[in-house]
């Protein structure tokens, strides 16, 4: 048994026949054509633009009823009918090249473009140009791409980029698996998987041209690795890990209709972050008790020209409104650092993360600002909207958005456009300064939400993405953890809520620890909402509340993380059973 390593991308595992994507073939780029086809050529191409177009609209009419679905595929339709998209094919065809060169071309310069932004989430929208260049081409060319139509048996996906097509096919129920060469956590191929419920590993690189159409792989979507040259009996102990993690999924589920509250009764609010329209759509199956952190970069991160206040709208208003009287934080707009939209131009810093940022460029950007709130100010009308702000490092800068905020409003009502006037506003608590002046903060605002990744990254003054000193990033450092109960400790005075929504808040180890400072909420992936609420009823509130203040005396990571297990050993152990 081999094993090749890529990065998990769903949190499912999968055993199935693998089917390999025949690659497209290899087209000239250099092809010539006469001025006298240059017409002629043109035509053919429009024609094929046409084609493609209406073949996006049936498949957009076909899986209607899954949101992520049309949404990414809308997102293509985009991209197929953007004006410099096309107008730079035309001018290469009247420069003399054939429309198969043109488009390659084209596509490749934008994908080389996007690359070289500083961001990940740019990044990987390379792969829908290289999608809809690779259709174009087909229709081009009448070079036909694999169907699933086809398919009897089970079968894992393999190729560099999968065809979104194929995975919202209606004869997609038999893809049990995806493993691709290229994308990461937030590329189109893993967001549909998630959406799907199948395993999915990306970002594997050449390692795929190993695997062999048709025999046996395993998908281990939540360690991102794929086993394959799988011997009898290595199937029959991966299916028994398979089957393990079935029957605990199916114990997890008996808890979706359970009230969040810990051993002795005391409840505990449990809330989603949502990054896109697909895990929005997890929440039905998992009694979530609001949205905690909506995160809206996916509207301006999938589009090429600003999302209009109506489209914002919309997608507010459909999630507010299916989320009735729950609460809905709705974040604005988290832009810099790792994460660039195409049409706001941010210069190359030094150090991003410590700089034009968030709520910073926000406030240097009020018609972007204002597009969005006056969005969520109409969609607040249809249910339990709340506007959260982040990057919040001082009060002038909450004042300053909160009377940006006042104008919209002001210029709502005299439109006659209905608005709720009365929304509550809060703000993320990712920088030490705001919990120094987190007393004076709550003062002005509603709630706070912790953004814990973020805040421990600043607090000990470390990248977190560079390996020679990830080994001080942890929230159980001393300093974190003090800053993080000076913070609940000032919303409780308040009586305001506190939440917390990075990835300490679905952190075993850390769960007790929070319920013991007091934490109001936590707010974590669709995906361990589940798990936490078991951890939550297993542990005793007192007991925490003790384990919490001792903690807090202690001076050292290891002896907070040796405590930790030493005293709830016993409920991490219950955690696992079923």
């Amino acid at each position: 048994m081999e094993e090749i390593r890529g990065i998990g991308a769903s949190a499912e595992v999968s055993m199935a026949a693998c089917m390999v994507l025949p690659k497209l073939p290899k087209f000239r780029e250099d092809l010539v054509i006469p001025k006298s086809l240059v017409k002629s050529e043109i035509k053919r191409f429009e024609a094929a633009v046409k084609s493609l177009d209406s073949a996006f609209d049936k498949c957009i009419a076909a899986c209607k009823d899954n949101i992520t679905a049309c949404q990414l595929l809308l997102v293509h339709k985009s991209l197929l009918n953007d004006c410099d998209f096309q107008s730079e094919i035309k001018n290469r065809i009247i420069d003399g090249s054939d429309s198969v060169s043109a488009v390659i071309r084209v596509a490749e310069e934008k994908t080389a473009e996007l690359q070289k932004l500083d961001s990940q989430y740019i990044s990987e929208r390379s792969a829908d140009i290289r999608e809809v260049a690779q259709k174009l081409i087909c229709e081009l060319t009448g070079f036909r791409l694999p169907d699933v139509c086809g398919i009897k048996k089970p079968v894992i996906l393999v190729a560099d980029n999968i065809p979104l097509s194929l995975l919202v096919s209606q004869h997609s129920s038999k893809i049990k698996g995806i493993v691709a060469g290229l994308g990461g956590k937030t590329s189109h191929t893993a967001i549909i998987a998630q959406n799907m419920g199948i395993a999915a590993v990306v970002g594997c690189g050449s390692t795929i041209n190993e695997l062999q159409n048709g025999e046996m792989i395993f998908v281990d979507g939540i360690k991102g690795s794929v086993f394959y040259r799988i011997n009898s009996q290595q199937q029959l102990m991966l299916q028994k890990h398979i089957n393990q993690i079935v029957n605990y999924n199916l114990h997890l589920s008996s808890y979706a209709e359970k009230p969040t509250q810990t051993k002795d009764g005391k409840p505990v609010l449990l809330c989603a972050n949502i990054i896109d329209i697909s895990s929005y759509g997890k929440l039905a199956d998992i009694n979530s008790d609001g949205i905690g952190l909506f995160r809206t970069e996916f509207l301006y991160t999938e589009n090429s020209t600003m999302p209009s206040e109506n489209q914002q709208f919309v997608i507010y208003k459909n999630i507010v409104s299916n989320m009735k009287e729950k609460s809905v934080v709705i974040r604005t707009l988290d832009i810099g650092g790792d994460k660039r939209v195409p049409f706001i131009t941010l210069k190359q810093e030094d150090n991003p993360f410590m700089g034009y940022r968030a709520i910073r460029i926000c406030l240097n950007n009020t018609e972007l600002f204002k597009t969005q709130i006056k969005a969520i100010l109409r969609a607040a009308v249809f249910g339990n909207a709340k506007i959260m702000f982040p990057m919040v490092s001082s009060i002038s800068e909450l004042r300053q958005a909160k009377q940006i905020l006042s104008s919209c409003i002001d210029e709502l009502r005299s439109d006659g456009i209905p608005c709720c006037e009365t929304i509550e506003t809060g703000i993320m608590i990712e920088i030490p300064s705001a919990v120094v002046m987190a007393d004076a903060l709550i003062k002005e605002c509603d709630f706070f939400s912790i953004g814990s990744n973020d805040l421990t990254q600043y607090i000990m003054a470390v990248d977190r993405m560079n390996s020679k000193v990830d080994y001080l990033y942890s929230h159980f450092e001393p300093a974190v953890l003090r800053m993080i109960n000076t913070t609940i400790s000032a919303c409780k005075k308040a009586g305001k809520i506190c939440a917390l929504c990075g990835e300490m808040a679905e952190d075993t180890m850390a769960v007790p620890v929070l319920l013991g400072m007091g934490l109001s909420e936590f707010s974590v992936s669709p995906y361990s909402m589940l798990r936490v609420r078991k951890l939550i009823s297993l542990i005793d509130s007192r007991k925490a509340e003790s384990a919490a203040e001792y903690i807090l005396s202690l001076t050292s990571r290891s002896e907070i993380e040796e405590y930790i297990n030493s005293v709830f050993s016993d409920e991490f152990e219950l955690l696992l059973k079923y």
